[in-house]
C-alpha cells in the first residue's frame, strides 16, 4: 500500500528556529465505539467486530517509530481519547505506558489520562487500568437527565452517570473529570442551572462544559435542517454559558479555559493545558493529528502531521512503513503565533510575552506584535487586560496604558471570554509579524 504524503514547501519560508522544547506530549486515537451519537463528527467506527488486538499492535509500532528520534524529551502528559479507548485492554495501556517509558523520560507525575464511557466504568476494570498506569479518568457523561440521554444517542441513563462517577473517585480519587452539554432541545436556563448543580454535588474537581455544537453531515445537522428539532436562542445561550461561570464559582470550581473548569489549579488538565500554550505533541492511531519541532531538522522548525483516518488503510500502513502519515506541513512562526493567541486567549492565562519572545527568537513583544490601539480599546471596554507583574502567585492586573512597560501576559476579562472568538480574529488580523 502507498502512503500519502502531502508536503507544503512554501511555508518553510519563515519557519520557527528554535530550540527542541524538552515537554512532550502523546495522544492515542482508539478509533472503535460500541455507537455513535448524533451530534458525533469525530474519527470513530462502530464495529462489533473490532480488530482490537491488530490495532494495538500497530499503535505500539507507530510509537516505536515516532519516538525512536524523541529520548531526550520529557513526556507532560499522554491522553487515551477516541474512539473509547476502554474499549481497549488494561494490557494495551501498560505496553504503551512502558513503551514510552523506555524511549523517553516519564516523571512520576506524568498525568495519564483514559477517556470512557459510564456504562464501561466497572470497578475491576478500572483498578486494572489505574493499576496499568492510568492515573486521570475522564468520563462522557454529557446529561443527568435520560430524555436529553435518550435524544442524544446515548447508550446510558442518569443513574449509570452517578454510578460512574462513584466509582471512577473510588479509584482515581480527585483524578476524575467529565463533561456537560448545554444548548440542547427544549433545555431552559434554569433546568440547566439545576442540572450543573447536581452535577458539581457529585463530583467537582475537574469538568468540561461545552455548548451543543452542530457539525454539518450529523444527525443533528439533518434534523435542524429539516425543522424537526429547535436549539436555544442565542440570548439563551449566553445565559446558559454565564449560568455555568457563576454556578461553578460559587461551589469554589474556577473557569481556566472557555469550556474548562477546575477545583485549583493542581487539577487542571494539564494534557490540554499543553496544547492551549503552543507545547509540542505527537499522536498516533487512525486520524489522530501532532504538532511538534522534529529533531531531525537542521533548523529545529515545528511541523504538523495527520494520520489517515480509515483503521484498516492505518494498520496497512504501518505494517508497511511503519508511520500512518497522511498529510505533512511545516509551520511557520506566523502559523505558531495565530494559533498562541486563538488557544491562549481562551484561558485565563492568556498570551505571554515569554511565548511570543521564543517564537519571534527576540524580535517582538507582546507590546509591539499587535496594533496596540486595537488591544486598548478591548480593554478599555472592558475585555482584555495586561499582565503586568507577576511574583509569587501574586498578580497585579492593569488596563492603564503601558507607557514604558513590557507587559507580562495579556489576558481575557470574565466579559472577554464570552466573546473571545471575535476579539481573537480581530487581534490576528493587527499581527506585526514577519
Amino acid at each position: 500500500m502507498k502512503t500519502l504524503l502531502h508536503i507544503n514547501k512554501h511555508a518553510k519560508a519563515f519557519s520557527n528556529k528554535t530550540e527542541i522544547p524538552t515537554d512532550l506530549s502523546l495522544y492515542i486515537h482508539w478509533p472503535y465505539c460500541e455507537f455513535k451519537c448524533n451530534f458525533c463528527n469525530f474519527n470513530k467506527y462502530v464495529d462489533i467486530n473490532s480488530p482490537n488486538s491488530k490495532v494495538e499492535s500497530s499503535i505500539l509500532k507507530e510509537i516505536q517509530h515516532r519516538l525512536r528520534k524523541e529520548r531526550d524529551r520529557r513526556i507532560k502528559s499522554i491522553y487515551f481519547g477516541g474512539g473509547t479507548p476502554s474499549l481497549s485492554s488494561p494490557r494495551f495501556v501498560s505496553e504503551v505506558i512502558n513503551l514510552v517509558s523506555k524511549m523517553c523520560i516519564l516523571p512520576s507525575d506524568t498525568e495519564i489520562t483514559l477517556e470512557t464511557n459510564p456504562t464501561l466504568v466497572e470497578i475491576e476494570k478500572m483498578k486494572s487500568f489505574h493499576f496499568a498506569g492510568i492515573n486521570r479518568c475522564s468520563i462522557g457523561i454529557q446529561s443527568f437527565k435520560d430524555s436529553i440521554l435518550s435524544w442524544m444517542g446515548r447508550d446510558h441513563t442518569g443513574r449509570d452517570a452517578v454510578q460512574a462517577i462513584e466509582t471512577a473517585r473510588k479509584i482515581f480519587n480527585t483524578g476524575v473529570t467529565y463533561d456537560l452539554i448545554y444548548g440542547v432541545p427544549n433545555q431552559t436556563t434554569e433546568s440547566f442551572k439545576k442540572e450543573l448543580e447536581y452535577a458539581l454535588s457529585l463530583s467537582s474537581y475537574h469538568l468540561s462544559i461545552y455548548q451543543l455544537t452542530v457539525e454539518f453531515g450529523t444527525r443533528l445537522h439533518k434534523d435542524i435542517k429539516a425543522g424537526s428539532i429547535k436549539l436555544p436562542d442565542v440570548d439563551t445561550l449566553a445565559d446558559m454559558y454565564e449560568t455555568a461561570f457563576e454556578v461553578s464559582k460559587n461551589q469554589g470550581v474556577n473557569r481556566y479555559e472557555v469550556s474548562n473548569y477546575a477545583k485549583g489549579s493542581n487539577l487542571e488538565g494539564k494534557h490540554n493545558r499543553h496544547y492551549w500554550e503552543g507545547g509540542d505533541y505527537i499522536g498516533v492511531g487512525p486520524g489522530s493529528h501532532s504538532r511538534y519541532t522534529i529533531s531531525d531538522d537542521p533548523g529545529n522548525g515545528k511541523i504538523s502531521t495527520i494520520n489517515i483516518r480509515d483503521p484498516k488503510s492505518y494498520m496497512e500502513s504501518v505494517a508497511t512503513v511503519n508511520h500512518a502519515i497522511a498529510k505533512r506541513v511545516d509551520i511557520s512562526s506566523r502559523d505558531e503565533l495565530e494559533e498562541l493567541i486563538v488557544f491562549g486567549l481562551r484561558t485565563i492565562y492568556g498570551v505571554k510575552n515569554s511565548s511570543i519572545d521564543r517564537i519571534t527568537n527576540g524580535r517582538k513583544s507582546l507590546k509591539n506584535i499587535f496594533g496596540l490601539e486595537t488591544v486598548q480599546r478591548y480593554i478599555d471596554d472592558g475585555y482584555l487586560e495586561w499582565v503586568l507583574n507577576e511574583s509569587d502567585n501574586q498578580t497585579t492586573r492593569s488596563n492603564l496604558k503601558l507607557e514604558g512597560k513590557i507587559p507580562n501576559a495579556l489576558v481575557p476579562t470574565n466579559k472577554g471570554m464570552q466573546v473571545i472568538d471575535t476579539i481573537t480574529l480581530e487581534l490576528i488580523s493587527t499581527l506585526q509579524y514577519p
